[in-house]
């Protein structure tokens, strides 16, 4: 079984190697975000071409923010060790995605979808995968083993759907920086969904 602190070591060393992407994707002069001064963002070009696919690759952000929201809670309030450390891996990897995908939309030109809403593209149907408001409800009213079980399912359904729309970018997106990051999510969190599998059979 894997420990804590060498999930810890290898989602520290993921967002790492995403925010080296970024930065040696970025050969042009960078604009500042706004609201975010401390932070910068490439131009277009310095990203590459992109097509349609990498934007709504990109808005995946919209579920990573569910997955952030219901670890947050895992890694404070779970009572089995390797489901703790499992969300505070997830808690870290994650939030370097959502920081990566972030900076190639605002460089794309493309909507960068509010935390808890949907990108135009998928407001007329649910978006797989997606962790509703009533989920991370309901799984803050739950408690011991309910609690860990409710927590790992939900897991279990983003993981899928980040899966399966990183297969749809590595066979349909343009940019080579996404398409990257897409075989990364493929393999990073098909470990994942494997060993929370595991702890659900247990």
């Amino acid at each position: 079984m894997i420990t804590s602190s060498s999930r810890y070591i290898a989602a520290l060393g993921a967002a790492t190697l995403l925010a080296t992407l970024t930065a040696c994707s970025a050969s042009e002069p960078n604009t500042t975000a706004a609201g975010r001064p401390a932070e910068t963002v490439a131009s277009a070009s310095a990203f590459g071409p992109h097509n349609d696919a990498d934007v709504e690759f990109a808005q995946m952000v919209i579920v990573h923010s569910g997955a952030l929201a219901i670890a947050r809670l895992a890694a404070e309030r779970s009572s089995d060790p390797d489901t703790k450390g499992l969300a505070e891996s997830i808690l870290t990897a994650r939030a370097a995605e959502i920081d990566v995908m972030t900076s190639w939309l605002q460089a794309w030109g493309a909507e960068v979808p509010e935390i808890g809403s949907m990108p135009e593209s998928d407001r007329d149907a649910p978006m797989p995968g997606l962790v509703t408001d009533q989920q991370v409800a309901d799984l803050d009213d739950a408690s011991g083993p309910a609690f860990d079980r409710q927590f790992l399912s939900l897991m279990i359904e983003h993981h899928t759907s980040s899966i399966a729309r990183a297969d749809v970018e590595a066979r349909s997106g343009e940019s080579i920086l996404a398409r990257h990051f897409a075989a990364t999510i493929t393999g990073d969190q098909g470990a994942e969904l494997a060993e929370m599998k595991s702890i659900l059979r247990r």
